[in-house]
This record gives structure tokens, C-alpha cells and sequence, in this order.
């Protein structure tokens, strides 16, 4: 089983998807086609895809803006600002974990979300900013004087 890969469902051309969920937009994902690569992004992106660090992680835009494109760029960035990372809707998108599986990437958003106990537009990267400075206002009300 292999996380974030799978294929356009219109003309079954190779993707990997970047982020499951866009936020604000629950039915759109962004993804990268792979066959628009240069052969040395195209090897450095599923070399991140293959590995522990890119299969541990819920949506591999986290891993890709910690790796490093074979030029010293970090990926995400990178991937992005020569326009190589595309939303599409999820109903267009087929994951194929293996060879014997497929299923719509709207379909398999669903079930996250279910077991999850959200909703699929829950599932998008959140903007941990507003969290991050209220936990700091806690914490600092709770410091001993």
C-alpha cells in the first residue's frame, strides 16, 4: 500500500496528491502530475513518497516542505512557483494505493472524515496560527507571578 499516489480519472494520467483537501474548498485537492516533471523532480518526489517520512504523513505537503529538490530547492516551493501543483476536483481524482485498488479520492475523503468523527472540509490543513497564539495567552495567565 502507497500513500498519495494515483491517476487523473479522465485520462488515467499519474498524480501525486500533495493535499487531500483544499481548505475552504472540500471538494478540491492539489496535486502534482507527475509525467510534467524533469526526470530528476519526478525521482526526488517519489523517492519522498516512498519513504517513512512521506508515507507517515496525513497530506505530503507537509513532507515536501521538508525535502529538498535535487537543486538544493525545497520541493513544495519549488513544485509550486513553476506551476506544477494543480487543484483539481476530488471527483476527478482515482488513488491507487496498489495495483488491485481504486477509489475516488472524494469517496476515500469521506470515510477519513467519518472515522475521524469530521467533516471532510475538517480534513484540509489548518491554519494553526489563531491556536498557536491563544495556547500562548494561556500558558502565560498560568505562570506563577
Amino acid at each position: 500500500m502507497l500513500k498519495h499516489v494515483g491517476r487523473m480519472a479522465k485520462n488515467k494520467r499519474k498524480i501525486v496528491v500533495a493535499y487531500r483537501v483544499v481548505p475552504g474548498e472540500p471538494d478540491n485537492c492539489i496535486v502534482v502530475t507527475t509525467e510534467n516533471l524533469m526526470a530528476e523532480e519526478h525521482d526526488a518526489l517519489m523517492k519522498l513518497v516512498e519513504s517513512d517520512a512521506g508515507q507517515s504523513e496525513e497530506h505530503l505537503a507537509n513532507a515536501m516542505a521538508r525535502s529538498r529538490m535535487p537543486d538544493g530547492k525545497i520541493m513544495l516551493a519549488a513544485l509550486h512557483t513553476t506551476g506544477k501543483m494543480v487543484k483539481v476536483a476530488t471527483a476527478d481524482v482515482e488513488m491507487t494505493p496498489n495495483s488491485n485498488t481504486v477509489i475516488k479520492l472524494s469517496e476515500l475523503n469521506e470515510v477519513i472524515a467519518e472515522q475521524k468523527g469530521v467533516t471532510v472540509a475538517d480534513l484540509a490543513v489548518q491554519d494553526n496560527s489563531q491556536q498557536l497564539e491563544s495556547n500562548k495567552a494561556q500558558l502565560a495567565q498560568n505562570q506563577p507571578a
